[in-house]
């Protein structure tokens, strides 16, 4: 954890906060731990996310032209021979 914190109090729906005991008490951590690790999480999604929409946005931007694409299945076949046979 990092050197100093910063206190947070958030508000919960019931059954949320069932949920969450149910975590915590599972894995025997504190509801910090879980509250940490779940912003960790949805942090990381985001990015995974933004990642994919970048990535989507390029190929929008810069298709692949028609020798491109010869060259990558040529370049599949010569590294997967068995495909040759389907």
């Amino acid at each position: 954890m990092a050197r100093s914190a910063v206190k947070l109090a958030i508000s919960l729906p019931p059954e949320e906060f069932r949920e969450m005991e149910g975590i915590r008490r599972k894995f025997k951590t504190s509801r910090s731990a879980v509250v940490r690790q779940a912003l960790r999480t949805y942090f990381q999604v985001r990015r995974q996310q933004a990642l994919v929409r970048q990535y989507v946005e390029g190929y929008r931007n810069h298709p692949e032209a028609a020798e491109e694409l010869a060259g990558f299945e040529k370049a599949q076949l010569d590294t997967f021979p068995l495909e040759r046979r389907k």
